[in-house]
């Protein structure tokens, strides 16, 4: 996965490409040793500085700037 961009961190890639791959909180919780509550910020500390009012939006931004894919 290409480095995310001054302000995404990795684990907010991690958790959005995860998402998109159609994993729940809890199994993303699991996959990066985390709690829920963990990755629901990540999540959305990722749509907020991508400017996203979703999740789906917040992915197809990321995907637009090659973060994940």
């Amino acid at each position: 996965m290409p480095q995310p961009p001054d302000g995404l961190t990795q684990a907010e890639c991690t958790c959005l490409l995860l998402t998109a791959e159609g994993r729940s909180i809890c199994q993303i919780a699991h996959a990066i040793d985390a709690h829920e509550q963990a990755v629901q910020a990540h999540l959305d500390s990722a749509r907020q500085k991508l400017a996203a009012t979703s999740n789906l939006q917040a992915i197809a931004r990321a995907l637009k700037l090659g973060l994940i894919g």
